[in-house]
Formats: structure tokens, C-alpha cells, sequence
């Protein structure tokens, strides 16, 4: 049917943090600017002493000043130009003095640091390749070619004692360096095995992390791991707002500029300005701010261990010199980039405090909740997964597993877009819910009167069922309009017979199904009963749109989902040529008969074509990631702070309906009842729990909305299992199992 072979893809919620951190007052270009200025006189003496007294190359000396010398001066910056020439002059020529060793495939002291970063020196200097650089970058494309990465032999930790930052300046020298034309096969198999390494092999320490992001936004990995690598980056900054080498060492501004770096280059690469990445920069720059010493430099104690005769740079704090050189260069480089745009045209210091914080940042811990999610999608073989869970008004898990498409491999990530299907009522009924709030519209009303339909009425004649006239808007809600699809048929999926009908090309639009249905007679006197009715739904899309004059999906996206923070939920389409980006694709077993008239007839698969989703927009025509629908769950966490409606709609939309859709026959309530636009559960304790689901051939959504404040979203990309056990129910209460463990870690974790 599917593969069976599917790996959980987990991907970093990084979206937002907490909102007490989005209200920080962020760092001013004004003030970044003179901490820069001050910074640069003291970085540039440090370059020229240690060039003055040293022939070799240094990484702290050399290279991490010249990457922010370089930077300033394409900033506008001053910067003394004859000395970003004499530091790559002198780059080059320690590498010139072991040309024949580079030749001979035996580098320098040093190794593939100091060959790396040199390269990415002259880089940053503009230096054009000659042969220098060329046997250099031949001597980095052999060196260790027995191992799927390149590995350091030093041990002057943080610089000289990282397997990542070794694979990294090596990587981007082959990138930037690798001119000869017959070791391109060799590179690109070289980067190939760097991309599998680098994959499966996990960082603990801030270097590590760093150079591990910075090294994946190098390869073409189809994984997400580099979703994956910044999560694990921005879970390390502390509430200082910086990171610290160890997890047992203090905050330092070489950890924490090059951090920012990191993220930065993230953000480049990705072209988006997440609001967590943004928001770790601003926390980050506000630290390096606070920490800077009158003199423009950080100070950073050293852990390596001396291995030359100790001389002065003219660099200040002593034996600490070296590591607080390159940490004061990190630091400037990382105030540098803050103030750039990012490749979306954001700010990075002031746009993220005007969005809304949603997902929190997810506790490394959450692994118990993947396994149960993996456990679930390996023994249903479902092909792709999001979860989503909240806490507090918060996401505080969110996860992509699987594929968004079989056929590339495309992993799902947390952006990636569901048809919602059912799920798309809810957000109709709010909507309405909304009208009724601002008087434009009675839950009494008739709709048909509503939608002024008299005269198509009239022209039905005989057959009209003269009980159309009674339902009203409240009967649509709570699916007691009269339509009963099990006792005769759902007329959304009549696309064919009523386009016939109607004598227009298949599939049928909303307004032809509408005035097909008036000659069909109800199922039930309206408000006797409950029957679902996808229908009873359509009909409230249209009078959306009548009230108010608007396009139902604008209204929806305007009014509802604006004031929320959702930005890419959409009416999706029908066709796979009209699926949009970040969009999953759909599974399905078997074929079915094409309902479109470029096709009519023709077998197709069952989601794309047997149905028209678009004429399905107020009941079942949403997409959406699961991380919108818990932001849309989270609105009503708070009934008395609702942005979107105030308590008493609230109150209404979750009121028992009457007679026999809220009691049974002896007059006792049910446990489980439909109201306006949400199933709801009485629990033992007599809370309840709010839910919804949705299906469709290809699609099967969940959202549950619990009595302790959690809310729970899964989308899933087929609705076909294997297994005798039904997928709706075995989602259903892997949802609650994941909620539960949430809560037994979020307690662990906070507990003294």
C-alpha cells in the first residue's frame, strides 16, 4: 500500500517563545551601532600585534577579526583597510610557506583547522584562488578521506577540540576554494558522506552546535536536521540570553556571538525570520550589550592549555587574551549581522515583538511523546504526520513525521499544510458566532429568508418541502436542519447530478447544490433531531458571506484567523496541480471517477478528483498545519480573553442543545452531544471535553480541545490503515496519551 519503512521526521517548533519574552524591550540599532564602533579599534590593535609578533596564522587573530572587519567595512563602518590587507597578506603567506606540504597531502600545524579557516579568511577577504588556495583545498579534499568527516587533532578547547568545526571550515573551503574542475565528482561524494555524518551524529556542547548547524546549511540534506540543529541551539540559550560553552560553564560572549552566527546563517539559508530565531538574536544581542567592558572587548576566562611561549598582542586580559579576541570578534560579527535585514527584508531587532507569540520552545525530553507518535505511524504504515500540543495558551510540542510526498521523500515538517476536512466547521460556526455578537445576525433566523432564496423557491413548486422555510440558523450549528445523509444521501458529494441538474459544467459550485437541494425533500421536521450534515454547513458559508459582503474564505482569514496570528490557512484545492507550497500530498487506496468535466469518468485517485473540494470551503475546504489549529484551539483557552469572541458567545457555542440532540427519549442528558460547531464529552468528573474531527479519502484530521487546558491537533495524510483498528479512534487516544506524558514532563521539569 504505502512504504513500510517510515522514519519519524522531528522538527523544532521554533516559531515563538514565551510571552513574557516577546514583551522584552529589544536592542536599538542606535545602541548595537556604537558597540560596534567601540569594538573595532581594540579588535584591529589585537590583529596587528599578533601579526606584528607572530608569523603564523591564527584563528583567533586572524581569522574571526578579519570576518568582522570585513563585515564593517561592507557596512559602512571604518576600518583600516591596510590592515585587512596585511592580516590576509599574512594569511596567505603562512599558507604559501607550506605549499609543497599541502602538495604532498601533509598540511601544517594546525591541520584542518588552520587550513579551513585560512581559506575562509581569504574568503571573507575576496582573495582570488591561485595555486595557494588550490593546494590547500586539494590537500583538505584528501586529508582523512577514510572517515565521513574531518576530524580535529587539537585539544585547545573551544576552538581546537570540535570534530563539527573541523568538518565545517573544511566543507565551506571546498565550497568557496575547490576551483579544479576534475575533483568536482570528488567534492561532491566528499559532501555527500559529510551530509550522512552529520546527519546522524548529534552535538551536546555550543561549538559542537554551532558548526553542526553551520556545516548542514552547506549540504543539500533532505532531512531536517537542520530544523532539527537550531532547535537544539535555541534550547541551550539561558535566561541571560546567551549560551555558555558547557552546560556547567558560565555565559561567554565567544559561545554566544558565534551562537548568533549560527543563527543567523540559519535564517539566511532558510529565507525567514522565524519569530523563536529572531527573538534568541534580540535576547542574545540585549546580553552582548550588557556585557561589553569599557574598553569594546568581551572577556572570556581560557580553558586550553598554553602550548606556545605567551607573548602580548596588544590585546588586553592577559592569558585570556586570545580566546577573548575571538570572542570580541564573534561578538561584533554577531552585532553586525543583527543589524542587517534578514533575507525576507525583516528587522531582526524590532520586527519580532510585533508578532504573536504562539510555540513555545519545545524541552529536548519530549522524546518519550516522538516515540509514541513513531510507534503510531509505523503501525498504521501512514505515510505522513503533524502533532501539535498546548499548554498554558502555548505550543509547547509540535512535530512533522514522515513524508509530506512519498514519491521526493519530502519529510513533513511543522509548516507543512492538511486538508482539515470536518475541522473547518468550528471555524464556520466562530464566524457566525461573531455575526450574532455584533447583532447582524438572529440564531433564529431562517436561513432561507437570510439568503433571500423566495423566488427560487417559489419556482421549485410542488416538490418544495415546505419545511425549508422553518430552519433556522441555531438548527444548521447543531445539525438539526433536516438532512439526514445516512437515510438518503450527502448532497456535497452529488457533484455530477446536480451540475446535471442545473445544467452547468461538472462539478457543481455551492450555490448549484443549494438550489438543487430545494427540491429535495428533508429527512426530519427541522430541530427534531441530530444528524450530521456537511450541507447544514455549506448553507452557513453562504450566509458568511451574505451578512457581510465578503468572500467567506477572506472573511474568515481577515476576522478570525488575522487576530490569532494565522497567516497561511487557505481553502485548498482539488487538483494536485492546484496543491500550494508546504502542502502535503494525499494517499488513498484504489481509484474513483473523475467528477471534473476535463475528465468526467475518468478513474482517478480518490483526492484529487472524485469530489470538489473547493465547493466544500464552509464545512470541509481548509488547510492548515497543525500549529495553526492549536493556535486557533488556544484563543479559547481563556473564555473571558477570547481575541476572536467574548465569554458569553463562548458560553452559547458549547450549550446542550434541546430534545433529542442533547437528551435521550427519557429525558436524561447525553453524554456526548453536538452544539454549535463542536462535539462535546462529558467527562467522570462532569467537565467537558470540546472536540473535532475530520475525513476525507486522503486525509484524516483530530483536534481536541480538554478539560485541563490542553489542546491536541493531528493531521495525517490518509485515512487508510492496515489494521482492523479504526484510525479515527487510535489517534484519538494517542492524543491523549501524548498530552498526558506533556504534562508528566512539564512537571518534572519544573519541579525543584
Amino acid at each position: 500500500m504505502f512504504q513500510t519503512r517510515w522514519f519519524a521526521v522531528v522538527c523544532a517548533a521554533m516559531l515563538a517563545s514565551s510571552a513574557q519574552g516577546a514583551e522584552e524591550v529589544t536592542p536599538s540599532s542606535e545602541r548595537v551601532r556604537a558597540a560596534i564602533t567601540k569594538a573595532l579599534p581594540t579588535l584591529e590593535a589585537g590583529s596587528i600585534g599578533s601579526a606584528n609578533k607572530r608569523q603564523c596564522f591564527t584563528c583567533h587573530s586572524q581569522a574571526v577579526p578579519v570576518f568582522a572587519f570585513a563585515e564593517a567595512k561592507r557596512q559602512g563602518f571604518k576600518i583600516d583597510d591596510d590592515n585587512i590587507a596585511r592580516q590576509l597578506k599574512h594569511t596567505h603567506d603562512h599558507l604559501k610557506r607550506g605549499l609543497e606540504n599541502y602538495r604532498q597531502g601533509k598540511g601544517q600545524g594546525g591541520d584542518i583547522l588552520t587550513a579551513g579557516y585560512a581559506l575562509w579568511t581569504l574568503d571573507e577577504g575576496s582573495w582570488p584562488p591561485d595555486e595557494v588556495t588550490e593546494a590547500v583545498s586539494n590537500y583538505l579534499l584528501g586529508a582523512q578521506s577514510d572517515l565521513k568527516h574531518w576530524r580535529h587533532r587539537g585539544s585547545r578547547p573551544p576552538t581546537s577540540g570540535s570534530d563539527f568545526t573541523a568538518t565545517y571550515v573544511a566543507l565551506r573551503a571546498l565550497q568557496h576554494f575547490g576551483t579544479d574542475s576534475s575533483k568536482t565528482d570528488a567534492i561532491a561524494a566528499r559532501r555527500e558522506s559529510v551530509t550522512k555524518w552529520l546527519e546522524t551524529h548529534t552535538a551536546t556542547e555550543t561549538e559542537d552546535l554551532v558548526f553542526r548547524l553551520n556545516a548542514l546549511l552547506y549540504t543539500d540534506t533532505k532531512s531536517t536536521a537542520k530544523e532539527e540543529s537550531v532547535h537544539a541551539l535555541l534550547v541551550k540559550q539561558r535566561d541571560d540570553g546567551g549560551w555558555g560553552q558547557m552546560d556547567d560553564m558560565a555565559t561567554d560572549a565567544y559561545s554566544t556571538g558565534s551562537a548568533i552566527m549560527a543563527i543567523v546563517n540559519y535564517q539566511d539559508v532558510s529565507g525567514t525570520s522565524e519569530f523563536a530565531t529572531t527573538q534568541a538574536i534580540q535576547k542574545a544581542v540585549s546580553h552582548l550589550l550588557a556585557t561589553q567592558l569599557d574598553d569594546g572587548t568581551w572577556h572570556v576566562s581560557t580553558r586550553a592549555k598554553p602550548v606556545q611561549e605567551y607573548f602580548e598582542s596588544d590585546f588586553p586580559h592577559g592569558k585570556d587574551q586570545f580566546i577573548s579576541i575571538a570572542a570580541t570578534a564573534w561578538s561584533t560579527l554577531a552585532l553586525l549581522h543583527a543589524l542587517k535585514p534578514s533575507e525576507d527584508g525583516k528587522s531582526r531587532l524590532n520586527d519580532a515583538k510585533k508578532q504573536v507569540p504562539a510555540v513555545a520552545p519545545v524541552i529536548s525530553s519530549f522524546w518519550e511523546v516522538d516515540r509514541l507518535v513513531e510507534e503510531f505511524i509505523k503501525k498504521h504504515e501512514v505515510p505522513g504526520a503533524s502533532v501539535a500540543i498546548t499548554e498554558a495558551c502555548k505550543v509547547v510540542y509540535s512535530r512533522g513525521f514522515g513524508y509530506a510526498e512519498v514519491e521526493t521523500e519530502t519529510p513533513v515538517t511543522t509548516t507543512s499544510l492538511f486538508r482539515i476536512a470536518s475541522i473547518s466547521k468550528p471555524i464556520t460556526a466562530v464566524a457566525i458566532m461573531q455575526l450574532f455578537e455584533q447583532g447582524k445576525l438572529s440564531l433564529d433566523a431562517k436561513v432561507f429568508e437570510v439568503l433571500d432564496l423566495s423566488s427560487e423557491m417559489t419556482a421549485v413548486g410542488a416538490e418544495l418541502d415546505t419545511r425549508l422555510s422553518d430552519i433556522t440558523i441555531e438548527q444548521l450549528l447543531q445539525h438539526r436542519g433536516g438532512w439526514d445523509r445516512d437515510k438518503s444521501f450527502d448532497p456535497m458529494f452529488q457533484s455530477v447530478r446536480f451540475a446535471k441538474q442545473q445544467n452547468v459544467p461538472s462539478p457543481a459550485n455551492q450555490r448549484d447544490v443549494i438550489l438543487s437541494m430545494l427540491s429535495q425533500k428533508l429527512d426530519f421536521g427541522p430541530g427534531e433531531r441530530y444528524a450530521y450534515s456537511n450541507f447544514g454547513y455549506c448553507l452557513l458559508g453562504r450566509v458568511i458571506e451574505k451578512i457581510t459582503g465578503m468572500n467567506y474564505e477572506s472573511y474568515i482569514q481577515q476576522r478570525v484567523f488575522k487576530p490569532l496570528g494565522i497567516t497561511t490557512m487557505r481553502i485548498g484545492a482539488t487538483r494536485l496541480e492546484g496543491r500550494v507550497p508546504d502542502e502535503v500530498r494525499y494517499y488513498a487506496l484504489g481509484k474513483s471517477k473523475s467528477v471534473f468535466q476535463t475528465d468526467l469518468g475518468k478513474q482517478v485517485p480518490p483526492p484529487y478528483g472524485a469530489w470538489n473540494l473547493e465547493a466544500m470551503d464552509s464545512h470541509g475546504g481548509w488547510i492548515a498545519s497543525a500549529e495553526d489549529l492549536a493556535r486557533f484551539a488556544t484563543a479559547f483557552d481563556d473564555w473571558d480573553h477570547c481575541p476572536i469572541l467574548n465569554r458569553s458567545s463562548i458560553e452559547l457555542m458549547h450549550a446542550r442543545p434541546p430534545g433529542l440532540a442533547g437528551f435521550d427519549e427519557s429525558g436524561a442528558p447525553l453524554d456526548k452531544f453536538y452544539s454549535l460547531g463542536w462535539f462535546n464529552r462529558v467527562t467522570k468528573t462532569g467537565t467537558l471535553n470540546y472536540w473535532h474531527t475530520g475525513s476525507l479519502p486522503g486525509t484524516l484530521t483530530i483536534l481536541i480541545r480538554r478539560w485541563d487546558g490542553s489542546n491536541m491537533v493531528a493531521l495525517l495524510n490518509t485515512r487508510d490503515s492496515p489494521n482492523k483498528e479504526k484510525l479515527g479512534a487510535a489517534i484519538d487516544q494517542l492524543l491523549h496519551k501524548a498530552a498526558d506524558t506533556v504534562k508528566r514532563i512539564q512537571a518534572q521539569t519544573s519541579s525543584p
